[in-house]
């Protein structure tokens, strides 16, 4: 009777109105100056060595905040399973949150250096164990709105999840192998060391609110097996290096201080698979990119501009339904002069009502106007800046130099 109510609650929850602030700019940048943090735990597992440990997830939201519901995205760290903590998130997360998000990052549980390096099997089942833990963050959300009393005015239906390296590959677990995915003995026998499916970490009574996300932000990870990902999963946004020395592009070994741990099909194999499949994915490919480098050498700073732009916008489009077109910079080739500008920018070939958004180099909204007879940009400082265009069904990123 109980998950009866529950499901038709749901039910009526995702058919509602909901006012997520949707304005052509919320979730598109930075609008909110200020974020707080609470820190609470999540739930509670045993470690590699059977010793208990409490998980606990930092959450951040943006302050002066006046909307009823929000939604939410919760973060993953890296470092191979063997290092990293929840705080290696915390600047994404801020920035998720300044852009009007309910942003998380999470402890996961991690193998420990002192077990030398790990072999294809231990690294298998800590990613399960991972996973898990990422389901059972998603869980304890999705408790809290419901009935909770939804402390953080939040939609238990707009749920996001993501990572970086091995917190990429706990979110595309989490958020794609479904029950009866795979049929691999070893696989199996993981999820029963484990405790099954849902796994055992936080309050078994949770399991009742599921785990579905509408959306993955893929940073570099990659998946055991492509077919465990299909049309019936969740939008996934990738960003990758074509050369990255330690989750593979395509088809490879991951490798751990120099060592071959497992195969695994990275962003690049997910995105083919899922264009055979006719599946909308997006991913943003950093030709010559290795795995750290393309997040935060100068080099790569129009790609990630880029990047964060594309994940943007798809991740509103989720949320507000229609409110932005899913871009491509090749969709449509236009002209922008002058190009470095002092004062007031053209561009050829749109309509005098497109929507112009201007960015600066960290992803911040500047301004968003119509395009009208030029863009006035004189009270620009000086730098380089992001132009994305809609003009009806087609998008389009350029950049200018403001002198």
């Amino acid at each position: 009777m109980r998950t009866t109510i529950l499901l038709l609650f749901l039910g009526v929850w995702a058919q509602a109105q909901v006012d997520y602030g949707c304005n052509g700019e919320r979730y598109l940048g930075e609008l909110f100056e200020t974020v707080s943090k609470t820190t609470v735990e999540y739930g509670s597992n045993v470690d590699v060595f059977g010793d208990s440990i409490d998980l606990f997830m930092d959450i951040y939201e943006p302050q002066d905040e006046d909307f009823i519901t929000r939604p939410v995205i919760i973060f993953a760290h890296g470092g191979s399973f063997i290092s990293g903590t929840r705080q290696d998130m915390a600047n994404t997360c801020e920035s998720f949150a300044k852009k009007g998000y309910v942003a998380a990052t999470i402890d996961y549980r991690l193998l420990s250096i002192f077990q030398g390096i790990p072999d294809s099997i231990s690294a298998l089942d800590i990613t399960v164990k991972a996973s898990h833990d990422m389901r059972a963050a998603i869980r304890w959300f999705k408790h809290s709105a419901i009935d909770g009393g939804n402390p953080y005015k939040i939609d238990p239906d707009q749920m996001f999840i993501g990572g970086y390296s091995a917190g990429a590959i706990t979110a595309i677990i989490a958020g794609t192998f479904d029950e009866g995915d795979s049929d691999l003995p070893f696989i199996q026998q993981l999820l029963d060391q484990n405790g099954g499916f849902q796994g055992s970490t936080g309050n078994p009574d949770f399991h009742i609110y599921g785990e579905e996300v509408k959306g993955i932000v893929n940073y570099s990870g990659a998946i055991y097996d492509t077919s465990w990902i299909d049309e019936t999963d969740p939008f996934i946004v990738s960003y990758h290096g074509t050369a990255d020395e330690t989750v593979p592009f395509g088809y490879d070994d991951v490798v751990v201080l120099g060592n071959p741990i497992v195969p695994l099909h990275g962003s690049g194999s997910i995105h083919e698979h899922l264009d055979k499949l006719g599946v909308d994915n997006k991913l943003y490919t950093v030709e010559g990119g290795g795995h750290t480098d393309i997040y935060f050498l100068s080099q790569f700073e129009e790609d990630r501009v880029a990047a964060t732009m594309s994940a943007d916008s798809s991740l509103t489009l989720i949320i507000c339904g229609s409110l932005v077109s899913v871009h491509n910079p090749e969709l449509k080739e236009l002209s922008i002069y002058p190009n470095p500008v002092n004062d007031r920018l053209f561009i050829d070939g749109i309509d005098a009502k497109a929507h112009v958004i201007l960015y600066d180099i960290s992803g911040q909204v500047i301004q968003s106007t119509l395009y009208g007879h030029g863009v006035f940009v004189d009270d620009l400082k000086q730098g380089m800046y992001v132009v994305h265009i809609e003009d009806g069904a087609l998008g389009y990123v350029g950049r200018f130099i403001k002198q």
